[in-house]
């Protein structure tokens, strides 16, 4: 019999992230969610690279008030928005989270 299936492995990774956060372990979270993303990345597997990487921003912004950090983890995408669509539509709102903090507001505001 061989090993677990490698996409398995893959998705653990996220999933124990995402374990950690429900259980308040925010350290653990962030660490989880961007080795998850470097073994997608490494996989190939862009639409879950997407998904762990909202987690993250979502996590660094909301759990850690980690802003520009948040902004990062999203600002990563872009290379990859030209084979994922629906990533695209879907990043607007993390990335509209972020802005209030980390862009300069508009004059007359």
């Amino acid at each position: 019999m061989s090993g677990p299936d490698p996409a398995v492995q893959v998705l653990a990774i996220g999933k124990r992230a995402r374990i950690d956060l429900a259980r308040g372990r925010i350290p653990e979270a962030i660490a989880g969610f961007e080795a998850s993303i470097q073994a997608h990345r490494s996989a190939g597997r862009v639409s879950d690279e997407f998904l762990d990487r909202f987690a993250l921003s979502y996590t660094l912004l909301f759990k850690g008030c980690r802003f520009a950090e948040a902004r990062a983890a999203l600002g990563a995408l872009g290379p990859l928005e030209a084979i994922h669509p629906e990533g695209r539509a879907l990043k607007g709102w993390p990335r509209a989270a972020c802005l209030p903090v980390t862009s300069p507001r508009p004059s007359g505001v």
